[in-house]
């Protein structure tokens, strides 16, 4: 297996600090240019701030059969907004007003 070169390259404008001669900044840290800035990173995914993960167990062959319904419905239709959607009919019946749902920022294409 091939090692990955270092992601900071250290050549001659590396400066050791208490070296004689002119005081010289240390250069800014470089970033991976797939990392996402961090003005960028707080408007990535606004859902995620308003929103609680909840991680569901599925069978398999429930989970296939939701897919194959998704799919059945259009394009538009994800399997989320359907377990979505069967939550918010789950709480219905029980005097649950929720809410359920957190709406996006943005409207759906």
């Amino acid at each position: 297996m091939a090692r990955r070169p270092p992601p900071v390259a250290y050549g001659d404008d590396l400066a050791l600090l208490g070296a004689a001669g002119p005081a010289a900044e240390p250069p800014a840290p470089q970033k991976a240019a797939d990392e996402p800035a961090d003005d960028e990173r707080g408007r990535r995914r606004p859902i995620l701030d308003k929103s609680a993960p909840t991680l569901v167990y599925v069978h398999p062959s429930g989970k296939h059969q939701l897919r194959q319904y998704a799919v059945a419905q259009g394009l538009k239709v994800k399997v989320h907004d359907l377990m979505v959607e069967a939550l918010e009919e789950w709480g219905a019946k029980r005097g649950l007003a929720g809410p359920w749902r957190v709406e996006p920022m943005k409207p759906r294409r």
